[in-house]
């Protein structure tokens, strides 16, 4: 049996499928209950996904994941057709698929076939055709052992016109755009409780033993669990169990090893059996006698949840008032593992006794520490020795040293500051670092070698070391140079933007100047106009008037054909209002690779939302061009980038690369001309007077960095020919 249901709430549309008795074809158990949830919106394309999963509980286990893209191109293809429900048909043919992909349940046609039914066949059907296509496929179940669902053939046509479905020898299978995201964690007690109130609104599926699950109790035992499992929900929550009043007990005196005591077989049998639990928690998770009383007073959450979720922007607002993305989105998820390493570094009593003190500790540990100390080598006990066991004070003294209030430095925020860290240290590598590097090993006659992948991030980690220097406070230090650092990106942009200009390097394309132009000019109805950007002028033109990092970050991509760039501008060019980033041709064929297309990112001034004016025209815009009504060059393009993936290869295929290709890719690398000398001096200049401070803020010029023996050794490894010359032309051992 099955149960699909869709409805339309606004520019939201909800779908939902639910399963009962049917065979698990991994597994071979009958019985089965499976229900996939889905959400749209209509407006931006994003969309959600909630799998509850039959995992041999009486609980559903809850999965929570996202396509791979969103579906912004839904509300004007429906627009298109004319179709003000067909955003709602999407929904529903789409949890079918999901429940197929998630599930392992396949799909079969009957030995039809999937071929895209044209616009003009499907704008023929009335929409109540088309729901009734979409909602009420063939979904039989003649034979279990197949463990199949059937399609019908409009089905089938109606999945491949929509872009879901694809057919290969093997059967049908989502196309690849839909491959989903890594799922995020998701309570299994709050999905249970939906799934009571949703079994009497909508008669959702349930296993019959999940009555048995006393979900109050089961709540009371998890109060310090964040996301608990299914298991984890029937162990305390399972009134049949002589044993469940012992079980809460043994939440009630470690609350945040909860969990822990409800998947280990060792503590199941010690809590079962009465006998006493510290012993067992002392052994297992190696923690002294104080450390474990000061664990029983732990009442809140671990993060189990990533701070910002797989495709979400990391953006916020900066000390200097900015509202900016981050290139890098933390996860700042703290396992129990990770915390009983960390507690275990630090001395008894420097372990929170309070729940503020814990608060601070997990939101420090979690958002600043551990990412800090994973990126960069570093263990974390030194970092977490500065604050003495002064939670409080010393997250006080991080947003003191990032430039916010305490009462907003909170572990998003926090995030956010050590994404900033990130992004500097970054920037010092490729801006000073290596391209001194380059220039000597250059000056010394020697060939540069392949930038391969572990010499950036031993780069990087140098880089952190000289950043830090000395400071005993290393994540204050931090915060401080990267707060320094923010405030110096404008100028930062004008120093490099004449490089950018001269960088061409990168183009393959006839004139040897840009890439070829995908799209041409089109004037939507308002007045405004979308450009295709195409030269590395236009490119840091449009950085300089909405201030944000295009020509920097996107022009070696453009140049090689792996984005399109656009820009909504004024009617006479002369101001922009918004920056588009359009995926590139997939084949060199119009009609699927129009069907291909879409925007990746649409961006306003300093990365904001795009003007409501903008968006209009890109809306207009991208319907026109999906219908085939624009001047495209799309064939062009495809075999351009396809001719830059090929020279790629035979580069990296080949045993001796050539040089000018080693030095295209450090300069791809690096951001700015380490050839010219002034150059790398004013970023220097400005990199010592504004951002760096202690020995290195006073040095007249990046060489200076050679005093350090780690940088000396970094370059021996890297050319030792080229340190041995030099070393040899100034007769120094200390100096190069």
């Amino acid at each position: 049996m099955y149960r699909i249901d869709s409805f339309l709430e606004g520019n939201i549309v909800r779908a939902s499928i639910s399963l009962d008795g049917f065979k698990n074809p991994q597994t071979h158990r009958s019985g089965r209950f499976d229900s996939v949830r889905i959400l749209i919106d209509c407006e931006t394309g994003k969309n959600s996904i909630t799998l509850l999963q039959d995992v041999g509980e009486a609980v559903l286990q809850p999965q929570s994941t996202s396509l791979k893209r969103e579906l912004t191109e839904l509300q004007a293809f429906s627009e298109a057709l004319n179709l003000s429900g067909q955003v709602r048909a999407f929904a529903e043919m789409l949890i079918i698929v999901i429940l197929s992909q998630l599930t392992g349940i396949r799909l079969t046609d009957r030995g039809g076939t999937a071929e895209a039914a044209s616009i003009d066949v499907m704008a023929e059907l009335e929409f109540e055709q088309l729901l009734e296509i979409a909602s009420k496929p063939e979904m039989n179940f003649p034979n279990r052992r197949e463990s199949a669902i059937t399609l019908s053939e409009d089905g089938l046509r109606l999945g491949a016109m929509l872009n879901i479905l694809r057919r290969s020898q093997n059967g049908l299978y989502p196309r690849n755009e839909l491959i989903f995201q890594t799922p995020v964690n998701e309570s299994a007690l709050k999905a249970a409780e939906e799934c009571r109130s949703l079994r009497r609104s909508s008669g959702i599926f349930l296993p019959p033993r999940f009555d048995d699950i006393d979900l109050g109790i089961a709540a009371q035992a998890l109060t310090a669990i964040e996301c608990p499992t299914a298991s984890t929900v029937c162990f305390f929550g399972d009134t049949n169990s002589p044993h469940c009043g012992k079980r809460s007990q043994a939440a009630a005196a470690y609350p945040a090893l909860a969990e822990l005591f409800a998947h280990e077989s060792r503590f199941q049998k010690v809590i079962d059996e009465g006998s006493p639990l510290a012993p067992a928690i002392g052994e297992r998770l190696r923690l002294s006698k104080a450390h474990i009383r000061r664990l029983g007073r732990l009442a809140k959450p671990l993060p189990a949840n990533r701070i910002f979720g797989f495709g979400e922007a990391a953006r916020g607002i900066d000390p200097l008032g900015v509202d900016r993305a981050r290139r890098y989105g933390l996860a700042g998820e703290l396992t129990l593992e990770q915390f009983c390493g960390l507690i275990r570094g630090i001395p008894q009593d420097w372990v929170p006794g309070s729940d503020s003190a814990w608060c601070d500790f997990i939101d420090i540990a979690s958002a600043c520490i551990l990412p800090i100390s994973a990126a960069m080598d570093r263990p974390p006990e030194p970092m977490l020795a500065t604050s003495k066991g002064d939670w409080r004070k010393f997250r006080m003294s991080l947003a003191s040293a990032y430039g916010v209030p305490v009462e907003d430095f909170d572990r998003r925020q926090m995030a956010l500051a050590t994404s900033d860290i990130f992004e500097m240290i970054d920037d010092f590598s490729r801006s000073i670092l290596l391209p001194l590097f380059a220039y000597s090993i250059n000056s010394s006659g020697q060939p540069l070698p392949d930038l391969l992948a572990n010499e950036l991030l031993s780069a990087r980690q140098l880089s952190f070391q000289i950043i830090c220097g000395k400071a005993r406070n290393v994540a204050g230090e931090l915060f401080t140079v990267s707060r320094r650092w923010m405030s110096r990106i404008p100028a930062l942009i004008d120093i490099e933007a004449d490089d950018i200009r001269d960088r061409t390097e990168f183009s393959l394309h006839a004139d040897g100047k840009s890439c070829p132009k995908l799209v041409e000019l089109y004037t939507a109805a308002n007045g405004l106009v979308v450009q295709n950007l195409t030269t590395a002028p236009e490119f840091i033109e449009e950085s300089r008037r909405l201030s944000h990092c295009l020509g920097r970050s996107y022009l070696k991509q453009a140049m090689q054909g792996n984005c399109h760039i656009f820009s909504v501008r004024s009617a006479d060019l002369t101001a922009s209002h918004s920056t588009i980033e359009l995926t590139p041709p997939q084949s060199g064929l119009e009609k699927p690779a129009l069907a291909e297309l879409r925007i990746v990112q649409h961006k306003g001034l300093m990365n904001r939302k795009p003007p409501d004016a903008a968006k209009v025209a890109c809306a207009e815009w991208l319907a026109a061009l999906k219908e085939g009504k624009l001047q495209t060059h799309l064939n062009e393009a495809w075999q351009w980038r396809e001719e830059c993936r090929r020279i790629s290869a035979e580069n990296k295929e080949s045993p001796v690369r050539d040089r000018m290709a080693i030095e295209a890719a450090w300069s791809a690398a690096l951001g700015i001309n380490w050839h010219d000398h002034e150059r790398r001096n004013a970023v220097w200049n400005e990199w010592k007077k504004h951002i760096l401070s202690g020995r290195f803020s006073h040095a007249a010029d990046p060489g200076y960095l050679f005093r350090a023996k780690e940088v000396r050794e970094f370059m021996c490894r890297m050319s030792p020919r080229a340190t041995r010359t030099l070393s040899e032309k100034n007769n120094q051992d200390q100096e190069i």
